[in-house]
This record gives structure tokens, sequence and C-alpha cells, in this order.
């Protein structure tokens, strides 16, 4: 997933997209795992993965080449039951502030 306009970053557009990729992954197709690949210098990807619920599974020494140099990738997953349990207590968190 990419947002181009650095104009648009940091309004919810990639949560929102992340989210909805989510929800038709583990709940249309039926997945049971989701991960990402995300360079070490992106760390608003780590952050919004991580705010999504997904974990730290691995990190890829120096395989990513980018601008001359070359960089960590950093592995990050979600399971269909840990998606499942978020939406579980997302649900709880919103049933308890009503």
């Amino acid at each position: 997933m990419l947002i181009g306009r650095k104009d648009k970053w940091h309004h919810g557009f990639g949560t929102a997209a992340a989210q909805a990729a989510l929800d038709l992954g583990f709940g249309e197709f039926g997945l049971f795992r989701v991960w990402v690949d995300i360079p070490e210098y992106n760390a608003a990807a780590k952050t919004l993965f991580e705010h999504l619920g997904f974990a730290h599974e691995g990190t890829l020494r120096k395989s990513r080449p980018h601008e001359g140099s070359r960089f960590d990738s950093v592995v990050m997953g979600m399971l269909a039951a840990e998606y499942t349990q978020k939406l579980q207590d997302r649900d709880s968190e919103v049933s308890h502030s009503l």
C-alpha cells in the first residue's frame, strides 16, 4: 500500500485501507495469515501495523536496496485468530463506552 501524496499522509487513509484489506482477507477470503514486509526506514508503516495488531516476526538484514544503500526489512504478521480477537476487543470497548 502506498499513499503517494505526502500532504495526505497521517490522515488515517492508510489505516482505513489496511483495515479494509484485513476485513476482506480474513472475513471474505478466509485467510489464515497476513504478513507485511516493511523497510526499516518507514517508521510510520511500522507504527501503523503495530496499531492494527501485527506482531514482529523477523528482520531480513540488509535485504532491501534503496538509493545506493542496503536496509533491513521488518516482517510483521497477523493470524486469523489474532484478527478475530482484535475485533472482539474493539466491539467490547465500544459496548463499554456506550
